[in-house]
């Protein structure tokens, strides 16, 4: 094995890391016009990157020359395609057509050049080179050079007006990035034009390895943000289950549908996880609302008093937390509505918030509903309702 292998074998890797993310993109790509041209660079980047890798396989039929042209020319096309990736992204319609008729110039150029002179077979210093293949290694590098100058500029200036955060900037920033590591590659192809030096010759594998790796992975951003966004529904649901079951055995009407298993809820939902989740977090809180009625004043002053310190836990949630078990005993054992509401804090975490705030707080309260305080509650017994209790 030489020394160059793995930067080889690191390339075949950042091929794979483009199919795939040519393959998990394909549907999207499919149904929003507007990231085709993006998925259509990244495609035929991906076939530039595997043509010859074929090579090397046993059974090929074109030789490897054929299939280094067939190389340069869909490389010139993925340039062509992340050209107008950058001219989309600008807003210029008119100079998208220039630009498409300009790299399919550049193709049909080097398409003649290289089957009827084989310019494509030599490389060197333009000393050396016939003037069939100094015109073929000019054009081509020229093209890509310039192509990745513009998307890298574009990429950077874009990324910097959005949020930091955001899925468009790091997307632009990654994709600017595998950009100008490919810039790297053909601006060392252009050096070699000039000086018969082979210094850093053999980083140029590494160079489209990383460039694959990272254009894969700006890709697939909104793709990884939508796992996280599943997990998070998940966990949410999972979470949130065993406090959702409680208070819907007391409050049944609050469901739309009928419970099932914690376990069959996440393998086989009924809808998305993401609606799923939303119905878990409006049911529970709806629950919550219906059983508030069901509170007795001196119930949620002996859960204040039995509450942690704010510092030790957060007690809002463990207040609520006692007084909802004691009023799910209430609403199961029949009792009437006492019609009086609790009072601060218990008001704070539910109504005053986005759905993500509500959900946090649920999580919160699912969390102390469990928590020993809560299991431990034995408030005092109103008379009234002690009453009710014996003559029921």
């Amino acid at each position: 094995m030489t020394a160059d292998a793995p930067f080889h074998a690191l390339e075949g890797a950042g091929a794979i890391c483009l199919w795939i993310a040519v393959i998990v993109r394909c549907p999207s790509a499919a149904r929003h016009p507007p990231q085709r041209g993006l998925w259509l660079a990244v495609a035929t980047a991906a076939l530039a990157m595997s043509l010859p890798l074929l090579s090397g396989l046993p059974g090929t039929d074109p030789p490897a020359p054929a299939l280094l042209l067939a190389r340069s020319l869909t490389g010139v096309v993925s340039a062509g395609a992340v050209l107008c990736f950058v001219v989309t992204i600008m807003g210029g319609r008119r100079i998208r057509a220039w630009a498409c008729g300009a790299v399919a110039a550049v193709a049909v150029t080097l398409a003649v050049l290289g089957a009827t002179t084989g310019a494509h077979r030599s490389y060197g210093t333009l000393a050396a080179m016939p003037p069939a293949a100094t015109a073929y290694w000019l054009l081509l590098t020229c093209t890509h050079l310039a192509v990745n100058a513009a998307c890298v500029a574009v990429c950077w200036r874009y990324a910097r007006g959005r949020r930091s955060g955001s899925a468009l900037a790091l997307g632009l920033r990654l994709f600017g990035i595998g950009t100008a590591l490919a810039g790297l590659y053909w601006l060392r192809l252009f050096a070699g034009l000039f000086t018969a030096s082979d210094a850093l010759l053999r980083y140029q594998p590494l160079l489209m390895a990383l460039h694959g790796i990272l254009r894969a992975a700006a890709v697939l951003v909104p793709t990884a943000l939508a796992l996280r966004q599943t997990a998070s529904d998940i966990r949410t649901v999972w979470r949130l289950w065993p406090l959702w079951r409680e208070l819907v055995d007391a409050v049944p009407h609050v469901a739309l549908a009928r419970t099932r298993p914690r376990l069959t809820e996440i393998l086989w939902p009924r809808d998305s996880w993401k609606l799923l989740a939303y119905r878990k977090v409006v049911e529970t809180r709806d629950a919550i609302l219906v059983l508030r009625d069901y509170t007795d004043p001196s119930v949620t002053r002996a859960a204040v008093a039995a509450a942690p310190p704010r510092g030790a836990a957060p007690a809002e949630a463990t207040v609520l937390a006692c007084v909802l078990r004691e009023a799910r005993r209430a609403k199961l054992a029949g009792l009437p509505r006492t019609g009086a509401r609790p009072p601060e804090p218990l008001g704070l975490g539910l109504g005053h918030g986005s759905l993500d705030d509500e959900r946090i707080f649920l999580l919160r309260l699912a969390e102390a509903y469990a928590s020993p305080p809560a299991l431990t509650f034995a408030p005092p017994r109103a008379l009234p309702r002690d009453d009710h209790r014996k003559c029921a």
